[in-house]
């Protein structure tokens, strides 16, 4: 009883100052939910620290298998050539690489290369390209040593050009003259069988595997080339295809549409008419090692040998030198013309005629541009030989120029001379002034001379 009389009277008074249990279980439910949320943020952040923890480690254990996998060994067991074409972008390069198997991977190939880009950039550095060429790839090339000479662009790969319209014996020289290449050719291939182009060479490489691979060319290319022909050629293998493209080869001119030429011989095959192809005049009498520059005499037209065919009926029996693509394919594929002659027009082509008057109309023409040309060549060689003779005189001018103020300041040294008698004792000046005038060719040092009195004194007792 008392403790509840206590407790109206201490309630009527207003005393509150002592505790009740509502207030203090807020209290706790208060300090609870700080102590859960300092749990909670405890927590978040330990998570954070091991994520990021864990990220560092997952990315240099990245950064170190990346690096790895971009300077260890590819997967190349032996050397290997790759062409990159102009204007091939990077991804395709990296995917024609990983195509070949010269890398195991298109995206590493690629990461790598935007690394290095990226370096660049933050460097103020030209961002690398990477460089059209042939290169050869050694076994277990990285790909760092890949990327490296794509970028330098320092394809190990050089390169070898022949004409077209060579001979085999030509072909041979240009081989073993090329320091490049080892082992002497010594057997010349038969005529026709090589296929002039540029082809790509190693240092060291044997001249014998590129006449190998002229020759493999120029079969594969025949056999594309002749299931493809026109039908109804007058011509019935592949070997008589090259040996009318050899001639069509000599004959054509930088400005000539070869089909047309190759049309002219086929109409006069069909009419049973004789080629007469100048350069087969040559060819027959030089063979291999022919000078095609040499100037044709009428005697060597009507010289009968097995290639003038001036001389012979139909196709010589071997071709008259290494045809290009251009003319086989002209041969096999050959314009439809009426043409049977031509003749060369001065400008690197020919004129074409369908009869032997328009031939021969057309032959007065060129004969007139010929002789134009040829004078034209003479005044041009006299008009050097004139300009070299004045040349050299002028230069001999000036030499002389140069050189008469030194003859004179000699003479005039000789003359001041004979005039000291404690230099010139007076019985020698006589002499000597003879001998300086002798060896003068200067007429005014001679004029000089004659007309100083010379020293003349009795000797002393």
């Amino acid at each position: 009883m008392l403790d509840a009389d206590r407790r109206d009277r201490v309630i009527a008074q207003g005393d509150l100052s002592e505790p009740t249990r509502a207030p203090t279980r807020r209290s706790k439910q208060r300090a609870r939910a700080r102590k859960r949320a300092s749990a909670r943020m405890i927590g978040w952040m330990s998570a954070l620290t091991t994520a990021t923890l864990i990220g560092c480690v997952a990315v240099a254990a990245g950064f170190v298998w990346f690096n790895g996998a971009a300077t260890g060994a590819g997967p190349l067991s032996e050397s290997t050539t790759f062409k990159v074409t102009p204007r091939q972008g990077a991804r395709a390069i990296a995917r024609r690489l990983e195509q070949a198997g010269v890398i195991r991977s298109e995206q590493l190939f690629m990461a790598r290369y935007m690394q290095h880009r990226a370096s660049s950039w933050m460097n103020l550095r030209r961002a690398p390209i990477l460089k059209a060429g042939t290169y050869e790839f050694s076994p277990g090339a990285s790909v760092d040593s890949i990327m490296a000479e794509l970028e330098r662009g320092r394809g190990a790969l050089k390169f070898i050009t022949f004409p077209e319209g060579k001979t085999s014996h030509a072909i041979v020289a240009r081989l073993n003259r090329d320091e490049r290449l080892t082992g002497e050719v010594d057997v010349v291939p038969p005529e026709g069988i090589l296929l002039p182009s540029t082809y790509d060479i190693t240092p060291g490489m044997a001249r014998a595997e590129v006449l190998q691979r002229m020759q493999e060319q120029q079969q594969a290319a025949l056999e594309k080339l002749w299931a493809e022909r026109a039908p109804n050629l007058p011509i019935s293998t592949p070997e008589e295809a090259i040996i009318l493209a050899s001639i069509v080869q000599r004959e054509m001119g930088p400005n000539d549409d070869p089909k047309r030429i190759a049309s002219v011989f086929y109409n006069r095959l069909r009419r049973g008419m004789r080629l007469q192809s100048d350069p087969t005049i040559l060819y027959g009498i030089f063979l291999g090692p022919v000078n095609w520059s040499k100037p044709i005499l009428r005697s060597e037209i009507r010289r009968p040998t097995a290639h003038n065919t001036y001389q012979i009926n139909g196709l010589p029996p071997t071709p008259i030198c290494n045809p290009g693509i251009q003319a086989i394919e002209a041969v096999l594929r050959p314009a439809e013309t009426e043409d049977l002659f031509f003749v060369a027009d001065g400008k690197g082509g020919h004129f074409f005629s369908k009869t032997l008057a328009e031939h021969r109309a057309r032959t007065r023409e060129w004969r007139k541009i010929e002789r134009a040309f040829r004078k034209r060549e003479r005044e041009e060689a006299a008009r050097k030989a004139r300009d070299a003779r004045d040349a050299r005189d002028a230069q001999t001018t000036a030499t002389a120029a140069i050189a008469a103020p030194t003859v004179q300041n000699q003479n005039a040294a000789a003359l001041r001379t004979t005039r000291t008698p404690s230099v010139t004792p007076p019985q020698t000046a006589p002499a000597a002034l003879a001998q300086t005038v002798s060896t003068t060719p200067s007429p005014t040092t001679e004029a000089t001379a004659g007309t100083i009195p010379l020293p003349v004194r009795k000797p002393r007792r």
